[in-house]
């Protein structure tokens, strides 16, 4: 009987080892999985917050943020809004000052577009929350101002205003 058990005892050795080592490996794996998943939802988070920030403290982007929500304030850059889309696309006869709020504008919609793609990507990998709700806020005050949003249309399709 000893023998037999001689003869099974490395074999049996070495099952333990591949099953150990298996195991390990299988650990290894989820924790890898969970471990890059948190470090991509970490990396989302951060430039979604500095995507956020952008556009509440860059002065050019929060001057038109505050036209897009105040009618007094959007009455500042009506006037260029309106001339600019009244002009063919590759034409641009603005003066410098219109041309300076022109410019907030588009820093405006860069903003808007950042944060759209990155909320598309929260949703596509379950990191939805207020980041939809923001864009969607922010998308119906900006189709109420005509101007704005056919310059958007215009300029910014990938807007979608």
């Amino acid at each position: 009987m000893l023998e037999a058990l001689a003869r099974i005892g490395p074999f049996m050795s070495g099952i333990g080892l591949i099953a150990g080592a298996v195991i390990a490996a299988i650990s290894l794996t989820k924790f890898n999985l969970r471990h890059g998943q948190k470090q991509r939802d970490d990396a989302w988070l951060t430039t979604f917050g500095n995507l956020f920030e952008k556009f509440w403290y860059d002065p050019d982007v929060s001057a038109i943020r505050k036209c897009v929500s105040n009618d007094q304030a959007y009455s500042t850059i009506l006037p260029a809004l309106a001339r600019r889309n009244a002009m063919p696309v590759d034409s641009n006869t603005l003066d410098v000052k219109e041309n300076e709020l022109i410019d907030q504008v588009d820093k405006f919609c860069f903003a808007i577009l950042r944060i759209m793609y990155f909320s598309k990507l929260a949703t596509e990998t379950g990191l939805e929350s207020s980041q939809t709700t923001f864009n969607e806020y922010w998308m119906r005050k900006i189709r109420k101002r005509e101007e704005l949003a056919q310059y958007m249309r215009r300029f910014w399709t990938d807007i979608g205003a």
